[in-house]
């Protein structure tokens, strides 16, 4: 049964594509910066459209779009840009006859975690990393995308590790 996990943003699309518990493929759709809402969200369905294409996906989770604002990081624009983004691929996913769920991040990754967070981890990103680095070693580290001037991993890292949860989190379902 394959597994699409999404992590939908106004300018990123993390992916994770998974089958019985495995990963088969994980990236980040990039959109481009100077374009609307909606141009984005058809270059999205476009590189998305080629996934399913290529890959048997029986079920899809997309991360819920944001309910409250993020410690000062979102502002209402963002909220509904993003909630807009999410909608319009939401809906033309849920055309193609897939099973699509919708979860919120923090239930995902209760659900595939534990409860128990580290209290060392402020950052919850961070953690989810540690986590994922934990379960599939450090060859995963080492493929995920870099910054071109340092050797930190880049925002878009991110991005496809919380897809990568969402993907488990559709695998347990």
């Amino acid at each position: 049964m394959g597994i699409l996990g999404l992590d939908i943003s106004t300018k990123k699309i993390g992916y994770a594509i998974f089958d019985d518990f495995k990963i088969v493929k994980f990236g980040c759709i990039c959109t481009k910066k100077d374009t609307t809402i909606y141009e984005r969200a058809e270059m999205a369905i476009s590189e998305l459209e080629n996934l399913l294409n290529k890959y048997q996906i029986d079920k899809i989770i997309i991360e819920e779009s944001l309910l409250q604002f993020a410690n000062s990081s979102s502002s209402a624009n963002t909220i509904v840009k993003l909630t807009m983004i999410n909608a319009i691929i939401s809906f033309h996913l849920m055309k193609k006859k897939i099973n699509i769920v919708h979860v919120n991040a923090s239930t995902a990754r209760k659900i595939v975690f534990g409860k128990s967070r580290n209290a060392a981890f402020k950052n919850v990103k961070r953690f989810v990393m540690y986590r994922l680095i934990k379960m599939y070693g450090k060859d995963f580290y080492k493929t995920l995308p870099r910054m071109k001037i340092k050797d930190k991993l880049a925002d878009e890292a991110f991005d496809i590790a919380d897809a990568i949860v969402l993907a488990l989190y559709g695998c347990k379902l």
